[in-house]
């Protein structure tokens, strides 16, 4: 009996993982930061909060996904 040929797949790389989904996750956290400490007009306060937090739950899911992945 004949085995069916296997294909041959790159390994799939889980979302955060990645080495420069993590650079990227990380570099928006940090220009969050910055759009929040030089916001003055409370509207733009309340956006630059969301942003900054949005971008850090981003960041931590990279990492969490990199450490349950081996990556740390």
């Amino acid at each position: 009996m004949e085995q069916p040929e296997r294909e041959s797949r790159e390994p799939i790389t889980p979302p955060g993982w990645a080495e420069d989904e993590l650079q990227e996750a990380y570099r928006n956290w940090i220009q969050q930061q910055a759009f929040f400490d030089e916001a003055t007009d409370p509207a733009v306060v309340d956006q630059a909060i969301l942003l900054w937090h949005e971008a850090e739950v981003r960041y931590r899911q990279c990492l969490k996904r990199r450490r349950q992945h081996g990556g740390f």
